[in-house]
């Protein structure tokens, strides 16, 4: 289990009375923490934005997901998958607000539990609709190489994030470590399903401007939890004399590398 620190530990840094309202703005506006809390809202906001163009030219909403009403468990699921990016958004991003407003490193349990709940809710659905999947084909038709590597492709994130989730609470050091791996993790599989499965769900044919957010936030989301690995504890408890904003020289050169593959992704999904 993440060691957790102690109030005093966490806060010693930051300034008492009058000044700890002024303390917590600047850690909320203008530190590591503010590229994942606005591109967490940001992805949310995709929820009310035109995302593809699909057949017949229509215009897709990924809010119709959420407004409709599926019957079938892999309809469930098809809805979940198109609206989980989203919702990892919202919920990283109110957390990173508290975590950020309160200065303290303990509260990144919060980060964690949700991102445990979000895990969860994911497998149960998955398991379900493979479940209903299977259970309505015929025993004598033989499976494809094709439905075999759908499920596997499934079954991957499915086994590895609970894996991730309990070699985090096992063996990380501290409850923001622990968070930051995980939500890294998730950065990652969102990255991926905005550019590869949200589209082939929907059959899009043009990405508009929620597409073109969704594909930018996510991968934007894996350079800012890097950034926050790498020195977010320390930007918490931080004194008031350092900035909210330094990294050492490798880490400095990590970020670089990490953001250029960023930019290349983006441009290629996006302006190509």
């Amino acid at each position: 289990m993440p060691k957790t620190v102690s109030a005093t530990t966490a806060t010693e840094s930051a300034p008492c009375g009058s000044l700890r309202s002024a303390w917590a703005w600047k850690q909320v506006f203008a530190s590591l923490f503010t590229p994942s809390w606005s591109l967490g809202l940001l992805l949310f906001a995709c929820l009310f934005l035109p995302a593809y163009r699909g057949c017949n030219n229509q215009v897709v909403y990924l809010s119709a997901a959420v407004t409709s009403d599926p019957l079938a468990a892999g309809e469930v699921y098809q809805s979940f998958l198109l609206t989980w990016p989203l919702l990892f958004g919202l919920m990283m991003s109110l957390g990173t607000l508290v975590l950020a407003w309160t200065s303290d490193p303990r509260r990144a349990s919060i980060l964690w539990w949700s991102f445990a709940g979000l895990i969860f809710l994911h497998t149960t659905l998955l398991v379900a609709a493979i479940l209903a999947e299977t259970s309505n084909v015929d025993s004598k038709t033989a499976w494809t190489w094709q439905e075999f590597s759908i499920i596997a492709c499934w079954l991957v994130p499915t086994i590895g994030l609970p894996v991730i989730l309990f070699a985090t609470y096992r063996y990380c050091r501290n409850w923001f470590s622990a968070a930051m791996w995980v939500q890294l993790a998730l950065a990652v599989i969102a990255a991926v399903c905005t550019t590869v499965v949200m589209p082939s769900l929907v059959i899009a044919k043009e990405l508009l401007i929620g597409g073109k957010i969704l594909i930018a936030g996510s991968v934007g989301l894996i350079v800012s939890t890097i950034v926050q690995l790498l020195d977010g504890h320390r930007a918490l408890t931080r004194k008031p004399t350092e900035s909210p904003l330094q990294l050492n020289l490798k880490s400095m050169l990590l970020l670089m590398a990490v953001g250029g593959l960023a930019c290349a992704w983006v441009g290629a999904c996006v302006f190509i």
